[in-house]
Parts: C-alpha cells; structure tokens; sequence
C-alpha cells in the first residue's frame, strides 16, 4: 500500500500495527482525528483493495479518555454507532471499551503516528 499521508486538519493519527485478519494476509486499523471533532477508521486487510473508511466523531472526557463514535460510511449510515473508549498511553492509544463482537477481546493499541 502507499505510504499514509496526514490529511488536512487532522490533530491526530494513530494506528494499530498489523493484526491477524482470517480472510486477507492482516489488517492495519489507523484512527485520525480531526480539529472540527470529526473522526475517521480506515481499515485496510492488506490485500491491494482499497482500504474501508469509516466516519465519526470524538470528544474528551473529563477524565482524558478519547471518545469515539463511528456513524458509518459515505453511503452507509450504521443502524447503531460502533463506539470505543480510548485511554491515552506514553504510546499512543489503547481501547478501554469497544465492540468486542466486531473487534475481538483482546484491547487494541493504537501507536501515535502523528499529533498536533
């Protein structure tokens, strides 16, 4: 894939390194964050398809924690948003809650690979 490049306004990119995907060789997981609150996903499994994005929004918490809502596609709004909790870390970030049917159990960790 080609390299990754830091879209306009976004204060923050984070992204997973590669994870285990049944039906393609992985899956890379990149949240960016924007300065307007708005949020993205972009997942890509890594097998030369065009990667799957995913629109949202976040805020702060009080407590630090990162709150993420992910409303759908461009096309496609989710019946249901898909929600996560993220707690920051020296790294970048980790999922505190998140949709386990859809993610798995394990907590995924996020490395910092841009802030503004």
């Amino acid at each position: 894939t080609a390299p990754f490049e830091v879209p306009s306004g976004a204060v923050g990119v984070y992204a997973t390194d590669m994870l285990p995907a049944a039906s393609s060789p992985g899956l890379q997981l990149r949240l960016v964050l924007f300065a307007d609150n708005s949020a993205q996903m972009i997942t890509d499994y890594m097998d030369g398809a065009d990667p799957i994005i995913e629109l949202g929004k976040w805020t702060e918490g009080a407590d630090g924690n990162l709150n993420v809502s992910l409303l759908g596609r461009i096309a496609n709004v989710y019946a249901t948003p898909v929600e996560f909790v993220f707690a920051r870390t020296d790294a970048g970030l980790t999922t505190v809650t998140w949709d386990e049917t859809i993610y798995g159990s394990t907590p995924l960790v996020f490395l910092t690979e841009f802030e503004a």
